[in-house]
C-alpha cells in the first residue's frame, strides 16, 4: 500500500494534510518536522510521495527536493506553499517538484493531487518494469515534415528504450544520444533538404533561411527519414535512411582526423565514429548504420 511522508516544521498543518488523506484508510502516513529528519526516514523506510512544505529551518523543501531527486530519483515530490513562497514554489516546480499545492486548498486539494501523483508514478514504475523484461525490442519510425525541432524527442525515446532494455547506462547514453541527432540532423539537413554545412561558415542567417525554406518546397517537402532499430541487453542497431539522392561516401572526412572536429562539415562524422561501435554507410550514401554494444561489466 501506498506510504506517504509529510514534512512540515508545523504540527498544525501535519495535521491538516493528514485529515486531508484520511478517506484513504489504506494508505500509510508519516511526517517529518523538517528536510533533516525527512532524508533519514527517506534512507531507513520506502515512501511513494513526499509532500513537502518550501519554508523549514535546517534543509528546507528547496533543499530537500533537490537532495531527492539526486539521491532517491523515483520517489515524486509535491511541494505545499504558503501566501509569500510563490517565487521560491515555481523554483521547485523547474527542479522538479511532481506537483504544487497551496496551503490554503490542503483540505481540499491534496488527496487529489496525492492520488494523481501516485497513479503516475506507479504506472512509469510498471512500465519501467515491463521493459526491463523486453528481451528484445525492434520498430520503424516514420519521420514526416523534416522538422528539426522533434529530433530530440525521438532521440530521447530512444535512449530512454536503450537504457530500459539494459543496452546503456547514464554516460554511455548521453552518448548515444549525440551521435543519434547527428545522424538525424544530417539525414534531414544534408540529406532530404541537400542544405550544404558549407552555408554555416557565413556570417548570417542563409543556413537556416535555406532549410526553413525548402521545408515547403517541392521535391524536398515530402521526403521523410526512415528509422529501423533492434534493441537487445548485448547490443542496438540504428539504421537511418533518407530520401535524398544520396553523396559519395568516399569524399567523407577522415573522422580519426582532429583537425576535422573544427569543420561545420566534419565534426558530426567524428563525433558518431567516436561514440558508436560500428558505423557504415550503404552504396548510395544515404543511410547510415549505426551499432552500439553494451559495454563490459566492470566498465558500468
Amino acid at each position: 500500500m501506498p506510504q506517504i511522508l509529510i514534512v512540515d516544521d508545523s504540527e498544525a498543518d501535519i495535521l491538516f494534510a493528514r485529515h486531508a488523506l484520511a478517506s484513504r484508510t489504506e494508505w500509510t502516513v508519516a511526517s517529518a518536522q523538517d528536510g533533516e529528519q525527512a532524508l533519514e526516514m527517506l534512507t531507513t523506510d520506502s515512501f511513494d510521495v513526499v509532500v513537502s512544505d518550501i519554508r523549514m529551518p535546517r534543509i528546507d523543501g528547496l533543499q530537500l527536493l533537490r537532495q531527492i531527486r539526486q539521491r532517491f530519483i523515483e520517489i515524486p515530490v509535491i511541494i505545499t506553499t504558503s501566501h509569500g513562497s510563490e517565487e521560491i514554489a515555481m523554483q521547485a516546480i523547474q527542479a522538479g517538484a511532481a506537483s504544487y499545492v497551496p496551503k490554503s486548498n490542503v483540505v481540499r486539494e491534496l488527496l487529489e493531487v496525492v492520488e494523481s501523483v501516485i497513479s503516475s508514478s506507479i504506472l512509469r514504475k510498471n512500465q519501467s518494469r515491463f521493459l526491463a523484461c523486453v528481451a528484445q525490442q525492434a520498430m520503424k519510425i516514420v519521420l514526416p515534415n523534416n522538422d528539426r525541432k522533434f529530433l530530440p524527442t525521438v532521440v530521447s525515446e530512444l535512449q530512454s528504450l536503450a537504457t530500459a532494455i539494459g543496452l546503456t547506462n547514464s554516460s554511455d547514453n548521453t552518448q548515444l544520444g549525440v551521435a543519434l541527432e547527428e545522424s538525424l540532423v544530417n539525414a534531414v539537413v544534408h540529406g532530404n533538404l541537400e542544405v550544404s554545412s558549407d552555408l554555416r561558415q557565413r556570417n548570417d542567417d542563409s543556413y537556416a533561411e535555406l532549410i526553413e525554406e525548402r521545408r515547403n518546397m517541392e521535391p524536398y517537402k515530402d521526403r521523410v527519414v526512415t528509422v529501423t532499430v533492434s534493441l537487445t541487453p548485448e547490443e542496438g542497431q540504428f539504421t537511418i535512411r533518407d530520401d535524398g539522392p544520396g553523396f559519395d561516401v568516399n569524399n567523407l572526412p577522415d573522422p580519426t582526423d582532429p583537425e576535422n572536429l573544427l569543420k561545420p562539415s566534419g565534426r558530426g562524422i567524428m563525433l558518431i565514429n567516436a561514440f558508436m561501435d560500428e558505423v557504415s554507410f550503404n552504396a548510395k550514401g544515404n543511410e547510415i548504420r549505426l551499432t552500439k554494444r553494451r559495454l563490459p561489466d566492470d566498465l558500468i
